[in-house]
């Protein structure tokens, strides 16, 4: 697009296929399309409804911030969000239309993996290599991720709001749950240390747990 002098547009925003979604919903509903990322949307209360059944934690507007992409970003806490994530990966507790199009958005990511994050980006690499294993979601300085085996949902969150540490953080909680394979074992390895290279190609450093994983964990992994 540069080396054509073009500029891009809010289609081209990695969360362009979020809104694209909330548009397909309200076709067939027969909802108007302006107004749909507000939260007094019919489309955005009944997505809201969704995450309510997910994650059992109430939400209304007064619990609501507005995203970078315009859509309500609601406040939750670590469990509801774990356990969220949790009701994704085994649709064990949800109903039985939401069970079912969790199954599907896990298949989805298992065969299209790049377009859950980026080559190279955690979420898509632990894709690759776990298959139907787990899956994890990198957002807005945290992440979530789910063991559909155990049932069990992740979520973790860096108090200053840092992304560097949570790649470690997960790899180690996931090492601990997750069913061991090599593809996904060795991928969890290479994830539990980041060196830190400089602009002179020097590593300067490393990114590494420095506490018990127990003290991690901390009431954060959630069950259906």
């Amino acid at each position: 697009m540069a080396a054509g002098g073009k500029s891009p547009t809010p289609l081209h925003n990695n969360c362009s296929g979020k809104h694209a979604g909330f548009l397909c919903l309200a076709r067939p509903r027969g909802e108007p399309a302006a107004g749909y990322h507000k939260t007094d949307h019919p489309t955005m209360r009944a997505v809201t409804a969704v995450l309510v059944e997910f994650t059992g934690a109430p939400l209304d507007e007064s619990r609501a911030a507005i995203d970078g992409c315009s859509i309500p970003a609601f406040a939750l806490p670590l469990r509801s969000l774990a356990l969220g994530f949790a009701q994704l990966g085994s649709g064990a507790a949800v109903l039985p239309e939401l069970s079912v199009a969790a199954a599907r958005i896990r298949a989805a990511l298992v065969a299209a993996p790049k377009i859950l994050a980026g080559a190279g980006r955690f979420d898509t690499e632990l894709a690759v290599a776990a298959g139907k294993a787990a899956l994890s979601k990198c957002g807005a300085e945290r992440v979530a991720a789910a063991v559909p085996d155990r049932g069990l949902g992740i979520a973790i969150k860096i108090d200053d709001g840092g992304m560097r540490a949570v790649e470690p953080i997960m790899a180690a909680v996931l090492t601990a749950f997750a069913p061991a394979s090599p593809p996904l074992g060795e991928f969890l390895a290479g994830r539990l240390c980041h060196p830190r290279v400089n602009w002179n190609g020097l590593t300067v450093g490393e990114i590494r747990l420095a506490a018990e994983l127990p003290l991690l964990l901390a009431n954060q992994v959630a069950m259906p």
